[in-house]
């Protein structure tokens, strides 16, 4: 991924939508995941190596660009948690990842850190599998429908 150096402050304002919960995730190039909800962003301030989320309380978290693989805008959930939210079960082996739910699940994808998809399938009513045996261990990001969570293999 390539990195630009930017050399002015640009602000991005967020209009706050009460229909979903909406949120900003800062994917790191480490597999980390930094979550706001959306509906408590104020503005994105984007300048000087760094990517600035201001809250509506007037607390700001600092991103690195250089730490940064990726930044997500209004996805439903925070990613890490988002399984428990939505009924959702998610089983990891080292083979496999065996995923069910109360409802209908719809597509399914594997992330790797760079944002590659390296395995995905379509789910067949509330449940799917993905088969893992070819992928290498490490940090991985599920999204089952419009939900992620980030998972290990080992």
């Amino acid at each position: 991924m390539k990195k630009y150096a930017l050399s002015t402050v640009a602000t991005i304002l967020l209009a706050a939508s009460s229909s979903f919960a909406a949120s900003i995730n800062v994917l790191y190039t480490d597999g980390t995941c930094h979550y706001t909800d959306k509906t408590v962003v104020e503005r994105i301030e984007i300048g000087d190596g760094k990517v600035t989320i201001v809250t509506s309380d007037g607390e700001s978290r600092q991103h690195l660009v250089a730490d940064i693989e990726r930044i997500e805008l209004n996805s439903t959930q925070s990613g890490v948690d988002a399984a428990a939210d939505a009924s959702v079960t998610v089983v990891v082996s080292r083979n496999s990842i065996s995923i069910s739910g109360t409802e209908a699940l719809g597509d399914v994808a594997l992330f790797d850190s760079a944002g590659r998809i390296v395995a995905s399938a379509v789910a067949r009513g509330a449940s799917a599998s993905l088969s893992t045996s070819h992928i290498s261990e490490g940090v991985y990001i599920l999204r089952v429908g419009k939900i992620s969570q980030k998972i290990l293999i080992k």
